[in-house]
């Protein structure tokens, strides 16, 4: 029988209790508390690049097995063995698992993953010299055009040598879906743009958008003296609008104290959500503007130092 958690997690107590959908749900502050749990877990024990990452050309972390694995240590959620469908063919190797996890014998979630030597990053490798490419069949070998407009040559690999890598991969996709549909992580944790190749990724995340650069810190402008506040923001707020046939968007950073300090500029903008999502201060110069209703962030950074709070 499919269960899930009912109870109130909090800071130091206890986990969750697993039972029936025959027994009452998670009560509002059961939810807030786990919810708590996880967030806590992010920040103080996951480390970023090892248990979870931000993939470039996309914006949604993602998470990776070591993560999957602390957080089903701290909900206490045991993975069961694989269960292994072998789907392969005449010329390709293709597995799909599916992954259980329980809390005392009771079913939480299950998670499928599937993998194929079909996979744009299985399928094809370089081709190690020239006397090679010219001596694989046409309809194995190809030309693939890099983002510069030139081209390297590839031939197909050879499905056995990479079966064994299917397989694990195959069980680390179902692994970690069942962890995120186990714990609700889905919020905060997304899966698999770690194993696509980056255009792939980013047609996914940005919808068929190139990805933007790297976010990099800006050169400080000058600001009024007086006019800086330091804080961790608590959100970002985003709208989006337009003027004069033009799009816009507009970033609301919202301090501790209610404040809210806007700007047009998507690389503060960006900098200052991803301060939020990693609990970091920010240091903003801003002005008001000519109303005297609304705060316009002119310049933000972020402090070496500890963090203050706002003014």
């Amino acid at each position: 029988m499919r269960g899930r958690f009912v109870g109130d997690i909090g800071v130091g107590g206890v986990m969750g209790e697993l039972v029936t959908q025959d027994n009452f749900p998670l009560t509002a502050k059961g939810v807030i508390a786990r919810v708590r749990r996880i967030q806590e877990i992010r920040n103080e024990v996951m480390k970023k690049d090892v248990h979870f990452g931000v993939i470039p050309g996309c914006q949604k972390q993602s998470l990776y097995k070591p993560g999957a694995e602390v957080l089903l240590m701290t909900f206490r959620i045991a993975a069961e063995e694989p269960k292994v469908e072998d789907l392969s063919g005449p010329d390709a190797i293709r597995y799909r698992i599916t992954r259980n996890g329980t809390v005392g014998g009771a079913l939480v979630a299950s998670g499928i993953g599937e993998c194929s030597s079909d996979e744009e990053k299985y399928k094809w490798r370089f081709a190690v010299c020239d006397a090679e490419w010219d001596k694989t069949p046409e309809d194995r070998r190809r030309e693939k055009y890099k983002r510069d407009g030139t081209t390297i040559k590839q031939v197909r690999t050879n499905p056995a040598d990479v079966a064994n890598t299917i397989l694990k991969m195959s069980d680390k996709r179902a692994y970690i879906a069942m962890t995120i549909l186990a714990t609700a992580a889905s919020d905060m944790f997304g899966q698999d743009l770690e194993d696509l190749p980056p255009e792939v990724a980013e047609g996914l995340e940005n919808g068929g958008e190139p990805a933007r650069e790297p976010i990099s810190q800006p050169k400080p402008k000058a600001a009024p003296a007086g006019d800086i506040v330091t804080f961790i923001p608590t959100e970002v707020q985003i709208k989006d609008g337009e003027k004069d046939g033009k799009p816009w968007r507009k970033f609301g950073i919202k301090a501790p104290d209610g404040k809210i300090y806007g700007t047009f500029d998507e690389n503060l903008g960006a900098l200052a959500m991803q301060s939020t999502d990693d609990k970091t201060a920010v240091t903003i110069g801003y002005k008001m503007d000519k109303t005297g209703k609304y705060l316009n962030a002119v310049t933000l950074t972020v402090p070496a130092s500890d963090p203050g709070s706002a003014q």
